[in-house]
This record gives structure tokens, C-alpha cells and sequence, in this order.
């Protein structure tokens, strides 16, 4: 998808990729509320509940799709109505509201793929994940390209669909395979009796994601907004590119990990959660560490590979490089807390990552401006929430017989 995105990124060019950047920001900050946070939950209650109670997984596995679906599609159908308002009042861009509407079947899509990929990883199908990834991402290349190519920012938009389709396709394949191989039946008439799981854990969980693309959103349109602002926002969406490739297998281990400190949090294993966390914390660092060192050397190179234009953006990369290496161990402490059920906890960190972020930016004018000023933003922001979810996992231990992390 790297790929793709630098044959399209030269074929679009800078400012009509911005405005897909700043389309598809808007959509991203809408899948969260779609999604409501049903991955992650699935993710916890299927790899805790499979040996134990195949019953009740069946039901979660339930709940999971019928309500993703449900909320998914009730998004989209608000997030429609509402284009013309956002885009008119909120990112100053009235001439994107079709782009704006089409992309609501990215929400949707999206949003059905979190749900899926939780299940799979509850079920510590990790193989299947990858496959399913692989065969996505390999069959979406032509749509995207071919959809910049002759129908420019439109067709980029429906293009990119084309990755969460394939996705959605082959998870359900090996969903349904790995229940048909656990004699596990999709309960939906008593899906209902887990409605309390929407509470407990989806809703902070959601109200996280929330705030974390919605302040993503605003920060994109307030980058926006300022003088060459949407140039600079497609130079930081091509450099977060960049990062999300680096970032690839810190996250895929950070998801990984989850039902593992689930089932030990469960069993009231310290040593093992203990070395399980910290395991994974160092060699998340180290990987990225590594990689990161590498590439630095070569931002500007880099970043000339998606066109003249974004050679300036060689400093935002460098920034979002480092930042990669302090998210690859946020991520893990993102897996511990959901593993605790501290999810009430993460939202407050989160509550103060998003003051940090905005704050910064509003400041933006008068110590870095453009793209560079947004990854700087960004970076004080995640060391300040990896350092506090540290500090909280810490306290939580000593409350309980998790004695030490």
C-alpha cells in the first residue's frame, strides 16, 4: 500500500492528495463512533471466554457483527446527511461533499474489517490475519491505481474501498472456518443477553478512539487552514505513510499480545504477565529503534520518491520516525490496559494527549509552523501518554496480585 500510495500521490500530486487526506481524515474520525469499539472487545472476551464458555463466545462473536453493522450503517447514513455542513462550515471545502459522501462506504467497510480482525485475534488466528492482509492489500493495488489514474480524486476515493472490501471478504472466510472447526454457533437471537459488554468495556473504548480521530480530524483542518495548508497536510499524510509501514509490526505484535495478557490477567499469572509486557516492550523499541536509524538518513530521498514537491517534508518525517518508536511501546501499554479492563483510565490519558496535541497547534503559528509543527505536536503528546500509562499500569499492580510490571 506504500507503494500504491506513491504511484497515486504522483498521478493526483500534492494538493488534490491533500484534499484526499483531508476527505479521508474526516471519514476516519466518523469509523471510530461506527465501530463503537466492538474489535478490541471481541479480541478480549473470545480468547477469555474459549475454553471456558463456547456458548457465551458465540454470542459476543454475535453481538460483535450485528452491531458493528447496525451502528456502522447508521453512521454512514448521518455522516451523508452531514457532508454538506462539514464541509462547508468545518474543513472550508464545499466542493468535496460527493467525495465526502462516497467515502461512507469506507466507513462502513472499515468498520465491519476492526470488527472481524477482533474475532480472528481472539482466536489467536494470527496466520489467517496475515493472509488476510496480504491477499487485500496485493488485490487492492489496481483499483487504487486505476481509480486515481482515470478518475482522479473520485476515483482514488472508491479505489481505496477496494482494501477493506477484500479484507471483509477473507475474514469471513476464516471466521466462519475457524467456528466451524470449534463447533462454535453464532448465537443472535441471544446475542442480547451480552449487552452489558457494550457498557463495561465498548463505550470507553469507543469514547478513546473517538477522541483520538477527532482530534486527528481537527488538527488536519486546522493544518488546513493555515497558509498552504492543504500542501503541508498531504507532505504529513505522505511522511505518516512512511511511519505506518515502520510502525507495521510493533502494531500487529501489540494486537497480538492482547488475548495473551487477557488469559494471564485472568489466571493471576504475575511473572508471566510481568515478562510478557516487558518483553514486548523492548523488542518493539528495539525494532523500531532500529529501522528508524536506518531510514532517517535517507528522509530526503525518501520523501522525493512521492514527488519534487515533497522534499521539504524530509524534517516532518524525521520527527514522525522518532515518534515511531515511542508508539510502538505505547501500543503495547494500550494492550496491558485493555487487558486490565483500564479502559476508563486510557480515555483520561487520552483526554490529555488531545489537550497537548490542539494546544500545540494552536500555538503552531508562532514556533513550527506547516507539517513539521503538527509531527512535533504529535511527539510531545505520545511521550507524555506513554509515560502515564506506565505510571498507571504500575499502580494498578500493587492493587493487585499482579504484583509487579
Amino acid at each position: 500500500m506504500l507503494i500504491t500510495t506513491c504511484m497515486v500521490v504522483r498521478i493526483l500530486g500534492q494538493y488534490t492528495y491533500g484534499e484526499f487526506t483531508l476527505v479521508r481524515s474526516t471519514v476516519n474520525a466518523f469509523i471510530t463512533v461506527a465501530s463503537f469499539g466492538m474489535g478490541r472487545t471481541s479480541t478480549k472476551y473470545v480468547s477469555e471466554l474459549l475454553v471456558t464458555d463456547r456458548d457465551r463466545v458465540g454470542r459476543i462473536i454475535a453481538l460483535n457483527y450485528v452491531f458493528t453493522i447496525f451502528s456502522s450503517v447508521a453512521v454512514a447514513i448521518v455522516f451523508c446527511i452531514a457532508a454538506p455542513w462539514m464541509c462547508d462550515t468545518l474543513i472550508e471545502a464545499p466542493h468535496l461533499v460527493l467525495q465526502t459522501r462516497l467515502s461512507s462506504l469506507l466507513l462502513i467497510l472499515t468498520a465491519l474489517v476492526g470488527a472481524q480482525t477482533g474475532v480472528l485475534t481472539g482466536f489467536q488466528s494470527y496466520k489467517e490475519i496475515a493472509y488476510s492482509l496480504s491477499i487485500s492489500g496485493f488485490a487492492s493495488i489496481p483499483f487504487f491505481w486505476l481509480g486515481a489514474r482515470f478518475g482522479g480524486l473520485t476515483g482514488a476515493i472508491l479505489g481505496a474501498s477496494a482494501a477493506p472490501l477484500f479484507n471483509c471478504l477473507c475474514n469471513s472466510f476464516y471466521i466462519h472456518r475457524r467456528l466451524r472447526r470449534g463447533r462454535i454457533t453464532c448465537r443472535y437471537r441471544e446475542c442480547w443477553r451480552e449487552i452489558g459488554v457494550l457498557w463495561n468495556f465498548c463505550l470507553p473504548a469507543t469514547l478513546v478512539s473517538m477522541l483520538m480521530s477527532f482530534v486527528t480530524w481537527g488538527a488536519s483542518v486546522m493544518l488546513a487552514r493555515q497558509p498552504n495548508g492543504t500542501s503541508e497536510l498531504g507532505v504529513f499524510d505522505v511522511a505518516r505513510q512512511v511511519q505506518t509501514a515502520v510502525l507495521y509490526f510493533p502494531v500487529l505484535a501489540a494486537n497480538v499480545v492482547v488475548p495473551s495478557l487477557s488469559e494471564l490477567n485472568a489466571l493471576k499469572d504475575a511473572d508471566r504477565y510481568e515478562k510478557t509486557v516487558r518483553c514486548n516492550v523492548i523488542l518493539n523499541a528495539i525494532f523500531t529503534l532500529t529501522l528508524a536509524l536506518f531510514l532517517i538518513p535517507f528522509s530526503k530521498m525518501i520523501m522525493r520518491t512521492f514527488g519534487d514537491d515533497f522534499v521539504s517534508g524530509a524534517g516532518t518525517l524525521v520527527i514522525l520516525l522518532i515518534l515511531s518508536v515511542v508508539m510502538s511501546v505505547s501500543n503495547v501499554y494500550t494492550s496491558a490496559l485493555t487487558s486490565l479492563g483500564e479502559l476508563w483510565t486510557k480515555f483520561w490519558l487520552t483526554v490529555v494527549w488531545s489537550v497537548i496535541v490542539l494546544g500545540a497547534l494552536l500555538l503552531n503559528g508562532y514556533w513550527l509552523p506547516g507539517a513539521i509543527g503538527l509531527a512535533v505536536a504529535m511527539l510531545c503528546a505520545y511521550l507524555v501518554q506513554t509515560l502515564g500509562m506506565k505510571i498507571c499500569i504500575m499502580l494498578h499492580m500493587k492493587r493487585t496480585d499482579l504484583s509487579k510490571v
